[in-house]
């Protein structure tokens, strides 16, 4: 840790950890690869390693430690891999520049504060895997205007969206979870839920203090709608494993 001009580092196949510290306060460091052999990733590893741009996780890590990538500013995006059971309080908070998340489909739950002040974040779906959104998880994530939450979310702790100023779709594919006060400090969102989902209310009666519509199928633009190259043709967006007639 502490190697202010460290610019490149190489992970062997034989390394199955990294430590606590291992990478702290690297600034200089811009990119990483964690290989395939690496199963842990310890508390605070690569904390505020502030000019790392990217970051490649291998197919086999299991945890990722306590604020293992907090203020690292120049992180634009990252994958966390479907192996991975364990992430953190404050694992990637402070992570301005942060944009782009995918989140496994093993992580059971988004800890702690562990995406808290991503400015950049705009937009992030919840994996069916989760249980429980932690408390401040998303806090003050000022840039996220819509969050997909997966079918087997069951808790959000407080504040876990608290401050998300700009966040205007929460979209739920299960049934209503259980909500600890105050979880949503911020101008409220609409929630989006599927027709045949159990727990809420009826339409359109307000949620937690948030109003409450269906979550209903759109046709998308993404640059392919209408008709091109002799076809017609358009992308449905909606809740995974649905029906559209």
């Amino acid at each position: 840790n502490n190697c202010t001009r460290l610019i490149n580092f190489t992970i062997p196949s034989s390394v199955s950890n990294i430590g606590d510290y291992a990478f702290a306060y690297c600034s200089s460091l811009t990119g990483i690869a964690i290989t395939d052999s690496v199963t842990y990733i310890g508390d605070t590893a690569f904390i505020i390693c502030s000019n790392l741009t990217s970051v490649t996780m291998g197919s086999n890590v299991t945890y990722i430690g306590w604020g293992a990538f907090y203020d690292c500013a120049r992180l634009t995006s990252v994958v966390i891999p479907n192996s991975v059971s364990f992430i953190g309080p404050e694992a990637f908070a402070r992570c301005i520049a942060l944009a782009n998340v995918r989140i496994g489909n093993g992580v059971p739950v988004i800890g702690q504060w562990t995406f808290s002040y991503c400015y950049s974040l705009t937009s992030i779906a919840i994996p069916n895997s989760v249980s429980i959104i932690g408390w401040n998880a998303f806090y003050a994530c000022s840039n996220l205007t819509s969050l997909v939450v997966g079918n087997g979310v069951t808790n959000i702790e407080p504040g876990a969206v608290s401050f998300c100023t700009n966040l205007t779709r929460i979209y739920f594919a299960g049934s209503a979870p259980d909500v600890e006060e105050p979880s949503f400090f911020t101008p409220p969102a609409t929630i989006y839920r599927l027709p045949a989902a159990t727990g809420w209310p009826p339409i359109p009666n307000q949620w937690e203090g948030c109003p409450t519509a269906l979550w209903l199928p759109e046709a998308s633009d993404e640059g392919r709608l209408g008709v091109q190259e002799g076809q017609f043709g358009f992308n449905v967006t909606w809740a995974a494993g649905q029906t559209v007639v």
